[in-house]
């Protein structure tokens, strides 16, 4: 096992509080993680501890890694997965840290190869027992198996990606920006920014079949990035980073169908549209837009799955290149103002409220739970 590019962070710091009986301590614990870049002072992987009632964001501790700009995590196996978003002489890899429950800390369990450069999304597919990650200036996917407990092992699959798109600065080739993997649909989708196009590969028996397909061609220059999907209806909501743009699609034929195209960036004159979420129950997207925009933008959805605008909110940062959404909050991570911002969120209306924290955090993006 190398270990030379993940090195396991402290322990987790323990902070008491007074209980109900003098016997009794409320134990404070990690609840969410955050991935940076770490070329400007982040030592890596912050654990951290979200106060629902609160809205307040605690640092508790960090993981030292080179890079992990995305994350993943099971609560099946209490591990923590970590890319490093390198290439060229510095390989892609990808990090697991299992919790260990003698010693309440994160142990570095694996440290691999993704088999292609600047991986930038890491997506699980616990019941397949594999792991799958797009490598951004590799344009491939790759897909490595897991052990019974959870840790990557050697064996993977690369599937290489071809073709290119009418931006000759960003699209001269495939860029594999999103491995998501979709349970109702049973299929791992990607967008690839390069090559304007979204496909979805059948799951099954173990393994990811490249040969198994549903595919979408995104309008030229476009620029898919990240997707999210209706949690009862068969529609598919891509971020189009290029065009500043979020399209809706019907997947449920063999030949998706485009229902809308709407524009969530009307400021940057070259769009960087980033993030996409829904709300739990269905009603709402959120998008974030970067460049001259940093916003995020609240779209209501209706009964057929179709989007309005609800509203710009600023993001009270530079480039917010993830979020999440939460049933009373939105935290946002601003990359280049080195900050993460807590709103308070109206479940009813959607809208963004009043800012209830905001901490410092070298270049942070990405949020998720543990």
């Amino acid at each position: 096992m190398h270990v030379q590019n993940f090195l396991v962070g402290c322990a987790v710091t323990v902070i008491t509080a007074c209980a109900t009986t003098p016997n009794e301590t409320a134990v404070v614990k990690p609840n969410m993680a955050i991935g940076t870049y770490t070329g400007t002072g982040s030592h890596g992987v912050y654990l951290v501890h979200f106060d629902e009632a609160t809205g307040k964001l605690q640092i508790l501790d960090s993981l030292s890694a080179e890079n992990p700009s995305f994350l993943a995590y099971s609560s099946q196996w209490k591990t923590l997965y970590a890319l490093q978003e390198n290439g060229g002489d510095k390989a892609g890899r990808v990090g697991a840290w299992q919790y260990q429950d003698s010693s309440g800390k994160y142990a570095l369990v694996a440290d691999k190869l993704t088999g292609g450069d600047h991986p930038c999304y890491v997506s699980l597919i616990e019941e397949q027992q594999l792991v799958t990650l797009a490598n951004y200036t590799g344009g491939s996917v790759s897909v490595l198996r897991l052990s019974d407990k959870g840790v990557p092992l050697d064996s993977s699959m690369v599937h290489q990606r071809q073709g290119s798109g009418p931006n000759t600065a960003r699209q001269e080739k495939a860029h594999v920006h999103t491995s998501f993997y979709h349970q109702p649909s049973g299929r791992l989708w990607i967008a690839d920014l390069g090559t304007d196009e979204i496909v979805g590969y059948r799951v099954a028996a173990g393994a990811v079949n490249f040969t198994d397909s549903i595919g979408i061609k995104t309008a030229p220059g476009a620029g898919p990035r990240h997707l999210a999907f209706h949690p009862t209806l068969p529609l598919l909501y891509a971020v189009y980073e290029l065009k500043g743009e979020v399209a809706v699609w019907d997947y449920s034929s063999a030949v998706p169908s485009l229902l809308q195209t709407i524009k969530t960036d009307t400021i940057s004159a070259n769009p960087g549209s980033a993030d996409i979420h829904l709300s739990a129950d269905g009603r709402f997207v959120y998008v974030s837009n970067r460049i001259d925009a940093n916003s995020i933008s609240v779209l209501g959805i209706d009964g057929k799955g179709l989007l309005t605008v609800a509203g710009h909110y600023s993001t009270y940062g530079s480039t917010p290149r993830n979020f999440m959404v939460r049933q009373n909050h939105v935290l946002v991570a601003n990359q280049n103002s080195d900050n993460i911002v807590i709103f308070e969120r109206n479940n009813q209306t959607g809208a963004l409220g009043k800012v209830l924290d905001s901490i410092s955090i070298a270049k942070p993006v990405c949020i998720i739970d543990l």
